[in-house]
């Protein structure tokens, strides 16, 4: 895996996306993620742990929006990470502020959510 590729692996109800950061200076697998209860008040924030403490076993890189997408250059989502970790982000919302739009603003520099799309569309 490489710095901003974003993971995918399933939770009770959809995908959950988190995005990988490199390895720690133990040398272990590091995510970045929103972490904590988004239906409590304040929400959830953005964190950064170890990658098996966060995703399932079956998971994959997913790069289907790159198709359509520029992938920003590393310098730049080490920046966007950098900020959002400093910040928090909070208020985590399933369709305004969600994995996949956090996901995509650290890979893409901007919101995508082809996720909620398709919830919206499908009757």
């Amino acid at each position: 895996m490489k710095f901003g590729d974003i993971i995918s692996f399933s939770r009770i109800g959809y995908p959950h996306q988190v995005v990988y950061t490199g390895k720690n200076d133990k040398g272990q697998d590091m995510v970045v993620h929103f972490s904590g209860q988004p239906t409590r008040r304040g929400g959830a924030t953005v964190k950064e742990n170890l990658l098996m403490c966060v995703v399932t076993k079956d998971y994959k890189v997913e790069k289907t929006v790159d198709i359509n997408s520029k992938v920003q250059p590393e310098k730049q989502m080490r920046a966007t990470v950098d900020g959002l970790l400093k910040s928090g982000t909070g208020h985590h919302n399933l369709f305004n502020n969600n994995y996949e739009r956090l996901a995509s603003i650290i890979r893409y520099g901007k919101p995508i959510s082809p996720q909620v799309r398709k919830s919206k569309s499908t009757p």
